[in-house]
């Protein structure tokens, strides 16, 4: 990622690329804690997961998380 001399411009994009990271790491726990859940309770079921971040300019992201099991 290439930075502006402006810093302010160089702090919100560090604080934008810190946000990005902790959406997807608490994505990535929500799978793993819906995969145990599955393991635990015994299930033959397929699970189907669809991940969208989008990035929008002034910093805020929507997430998208569908979850489809198939049983």
């Amino acid at each position: 990622m290439v930075y502006h001399v402006n810093s302010r411009r160089m702090m919100v994009a560090k604080i934008r690329e810190k946000v990005y990271m902790m959406a997807a790491q608490t994505l990535f726990k929500s799978i793993l804690t819906l995969k145990d859940y599955c393991r635990e309770a015994h299930q033959m079921a397929t699970i189907s997961i669809l991940l969208a971040v989008y990035k929008y300019d002034d910093g805020l992201i929507r997430v998208t998380h569908t979850v489809r099991r198939l049983v």
